[in-house]
């Protein structure tokens, strides 16, 4: 039985819009308004256009009416789909490396032509379904290179701004904030205090009118603690949903750690940086210095100017990193790329691995991926199991 074109759209698409709303309900708080706010419109009608034209062509296929190239078509159009969620969700850049390998299209395409047995069947070519992968391809590509990457608004959201809470900095040595969904946002002050500036928002609606975020600060021996929760509103759905950011300026001499759930973490300017952690979502780390341990499971690491020691755990996502070594550095990395720039008149014992990908050195400061460098006092650790690894100097 040839495939109800209708049925099977608003199949697809019921299928796909109940995923995505269950994912948000079932999701631990603060999850579904990240899953749904990243989730690209665009490449979710990718997903489901190309899944379409799948089934479609396995459909024809077997009636005996095939076009060459719907099979090819659809697997592009379900693979960038996918691929710039990805993006969006880990930061991994995975769409323009796909893009950048656009032969391979070519190929699939003439190699489909070549595979289709003749006999029996009526067979026409897909020009439709080429240009159409041509012309979202173009769109991508136009769209990256201005900066200007399509986003999604897959919700209309509230959010509301609390009132700036000032603690005085005196008799402090520590900060430490600990988010559960949100920004985080920490930079220098100079008036010797410490102020936390909440905005509560969610993904549904304008429930937050009425409704703040449960903020605890308070001093733990020479530390003081942030940490924020999100207050119930009765309705368990609306909650999942719901987040907090945190714009937060202290005296840059403070040790500092922070945590996040989900969401990104800027820092900028502080002198003792100790620890940096998040599951989900993108962590910056400018202008600043300490012996830092950096830590996130999926998303991006960006860490630029940065003085003293680090140790950068990731799991899925990309790496970039630029600064002053003055102690160890060791990157790591289960599925992305890593990016490092270095001084080359620094003194390093390194070591550069990729178990699956290329590995670039730039210049000729660093002879081998394994050795030593103007007498080898700290280490340069990098490596990652699947993507590139890119070593410069400056």
């Amino acid at each position: 039985m040839p495939v109800k074109s209708n049925k099977t759209v608003l199949g697809l698409a019921a299928v796909a819009i109940g995923v995505m709303l269950l994912l948000s309900k079932l999701l631990p708080s603060g999850w579904g308004i990240w899953f749904a706010g990243n989730w690209s419109i665009l490449g979710a009608i990718l997903v489901l256009g190309g899944g379409w034209r799948l089934l479609r062509a396995w459909d024809r296929y077997r009636s005996g009416q095939y076009r060459v190239g719907r099979f090819t078509t659809g697997g592009v159009l379900v693979l960038l789909g996918l691929m710039l969620n990805l993006d969006r969700w880990s930061g991994w850049e995975g769409t323009a490396a796909l893009l950048s390998y656009w032969p391979v299209m070519l190929i699939a395409y003439g190699a489909e032509a070549l595979l289709v047995k003749r006999e029996d069947r009526k067979i026409s070519y897909d020009v439709s379904g080429a240009f159409l992968v041509f012309l979202v391809c173009s769109v991508i590509a136009v769209t990256a290179f201005t900066g200007s990457l399509i986003r999604s608004v897959a919700w209309g959201g509230a959010k509301v701004e609390g009132d700036p809470i000032v603690t005085s900095a005196s008799g402090l040595t520590g900060l430490d904030i600990r988010g559960t969904a949100g920004r985080i946002t920490l930079e220098p002050s100079q008036d010797g205090q410490v102020t936390v500036t909440p905005v509560y928002h969610t993904g549904w609606g304008k429930r937050t009118e009425t409704r703040r975020p449960d903020l605890k600060i308070r001093p733990d021996g020479g530390t003081l603690l942030v940490s924020s929760e999100i207050p119930s509103s009765g309705n368990w759905f609306s909650d999942k949903n719901a987040g907090v950011d945190l714009h937060i300026t202290a005296p840059p001499s403070l040790l500092v750690e922070v945590s996040n759930e989900v969401g990104e973490i800027s820092i900028s300017g502080f002198d003792q940086v100790k620890s940096v952690s998040g599951e989900v979502g993108r962590i910056s780390l400018k202008d600043s210095k300490g012996r830092a341990d950096v830590r996130l499971s999926v998303g991006a690491i960006d860490i630029e100017g940065f003085t003293g020691g680090l140790t950068v755990d990731h799991e899925v996502g990309r790496i970039r990193a630029s600064g002053e070594p003055d102690q160890d550095w060791d990157f790591a990395t289960e599925l992305g790329s890593v990016e490092v720039d270095v001084p080359e008149n620094g003194s390093y014992r390194y070591t550069f691995s990729s178990e699956l990908g290329s590995v670039d050195r730039h210049g000729n400061q660093f002879d081998g991926n394994e050795g030593s460098l103007n007498g080898g006092t700290h280490g340069l650790t990098v490596r990652t199991s699947v993507g590139s690894v890119d070593v410069r100097t400056h």
